[in-house]
């Protein structure tokens, strides 16, 4: 898909480091000392093509109320849809549709872009359901139904459709399925204009392709019960690409926007944090698996270069070890803080497990720098504060995003990694006394090359945070 790209750096870098500890809106000042690291491993964000502005869909029926409050409208049906608070999908309401009944929305979708994204969760047993991308007239410009354990995609008279089972690795607890795809322009082969590609469950694999002679015409979308009660939640339709599959990829999962995927820019803003919950991982290789922020400038926004990308991660090692490391905005690659200055040379640090970590990007405009924070919860003495700073004058941040990656191993690699907790408290801002938390709208999910076995939770706005497993 030619709508992904992919950047590898690799190259030595300096590291300054400051001992500091981050209190409210103050910074105390440090000493500072550089270290030389030879040890650097090439960390990959989300990388895809420049868009000018976007748009997104979000509707998760998690705000109560009933259907119509989250943009749909009913087309046909003999009983209202409902909100369902006893079927969920991990924890997440859902819509149940009975049978017959159809409803379709075209708020927030914007016409004109070259490919669009979606997803959404759908339970499969006793029912069959129907996901429609349609035109301004109501017209089917594709559509996907699953049920009987089968997945159908169809598009225009005359393209074959896609039948085939859906498979056991993909179905998840409560006979729910994930489905997610990307209709797109192809522009390699004129004789295929539109593809529309679809996944069930990860996208280390595509269930299919199909061409979509009226792709160009999507305005809206449709959701129905064919027969028997199904219940749909998560659905999403943007601009935004959601799920990627790309051959040598790093596998990778989070939420937010950045690095050329957009739907909108945030306001400035000059810092981020998040705590991040270790219930419990496993991990077979070193410096490989790993939880990150990410904050980008202007620049790193709406480009995918690495350039003004900042990146602050831990790396979830074997043993119940754990290894702190940043991205400096030059370049992707990954500096250890200089406890820790590789997996070649030092195995990484002890935490228990179930703690929290707070992890802080803070650009500090009166000392021209960038601090970047992790302070473990459980933890007391030379380990609980890890502190780094990079000399940096440039713009503020304008867009964020979270990640859980697995990296430098080949996709097929990813059983030996396991992975339960949560990423909450997603928020930013000027000082730490005063932030806001990322919303729903904002925090777009995406997929790359993800194994069914990764299961990234629903944004839950009142947490602003999601769990996510492994």
């Amino acid at each position: 898909m030619d709508f992904v790209k992919r950047v590898l750096a690799r190259r030595e870098v300096v590291v300054a480091v400051v001992i500091i500890t981050l209190f409210s809106s103050t910074v105390a000042a440090g000493m500072l000392k550089n270290i030389e690291s030879p040890a650097v491993i090439a960390k990959h964000n989300s990388l895809v093509t420049k868009f000018n502005g976007g748009f997104s869909f979000l509707s998760e029926f998690t705000s109560g109320g009933n259907y119509s409050n989250y943009g749909w409208k009913l087309v046909r049906g003999a009983d209202v849809p409902v909100i369902s608070y006893s079927t969920t999908y991990f924890g997440e309401p859902s819509l149940a549709l009975t049978a017959g009944t159809i409803i379709t929305t075209n708020r927030n979708i914007t016409g004109g872009f070259h490919n669009v994204s979606f997803q959404y969760a759908i339970r499969v047993t006793g029912g069959n359901g129907t996901f429609k991308i349609t035109d301004s007239s109501g017209i089917s410009v594709a559509s996907i139904t699953v049920g009987g354990r089968a997945v159908h995609v169809t598009t225009s008279p005359g393209v074959a459709p896609i039948v085939k089972s859906i498979p056991d690795s993909a179905l998840l607890p409560g006979g729910w399925l994930l489905v997610s795809g990307n209709l797109y322009q192809n522009n390699t082969n004129v004789s295929l204009p539109w593809i529309l590609q679809v996944f069930l469950g990860g996208t280390d694999s595509v269930y299919g392709e199909i061409s979509t002679p009226l792709g160009d015409y999507y305005s809206g979308v449709d959701l129905s019960s064919n027969n028997g009660t199904v219940y749909f939640t998560d659905v999403i339709v943007s601009n935004d690409l959601i799920g990627v599959n790309q051959q040598g990829q790093n596998s990778m999962e989070g939420y937010g926007q950045g690095s050329g995927s957009l739907v909108s820019l945030l306001q400035p803003f000059d810092l981020i944090r998040a705590d991040v919950l270790l219930n419990n991982w496993t991990s077979t290789l070193f410096g490989v698996f790993s939880i990150q922020i990410n904050v980008m400038n202007y620049t790193g926004a709406i480009n995918p270069t690495g350039i003004g990308f900042f990146q602050l991660g831990v790396d979830l090692d074997p043993n119940g070890l754990i290894a702190p490391w940043h991205v400096n905005g030059v370049n992707e690659v990954a500096v250890y803080f200089p406890e820790h200055v590789g997996p070649a040379d030092f195995p990484g640090f002890y935490t228990p497990k179930g703690t929290i970590l707070q992890l802080t990007i803070f650009y500090n405009t009166d000392a021209h720098s960038i601090l970047f924070q992790i302070v473990d919860e459980e933890v007391n003495g030379a380990g609980k504060y890890w502190n780094a700073t990079i000399p940096y004058s440039g713009p503020s941040f304008y867009a964020a995003y979270t990640q859980m990656e697995v990296s430098a191993v080949n996709v097929t690699q990813t059983s030996g990694f396991g992975f339960s907790g949560e990423v909450y408290n997603i928020s930013y801002g000027q000082v730490l006394n005063c932030l806001t938390p990322f919303n729903s709208s904002y925090m777009v999910p995406y997929f790359i090359n993800t194994p069914s076995s990764w299961n990234l939770g629903y944004y839950n706005q009142s947490i602003s945070g999601y769990s996510q497993s492994a």
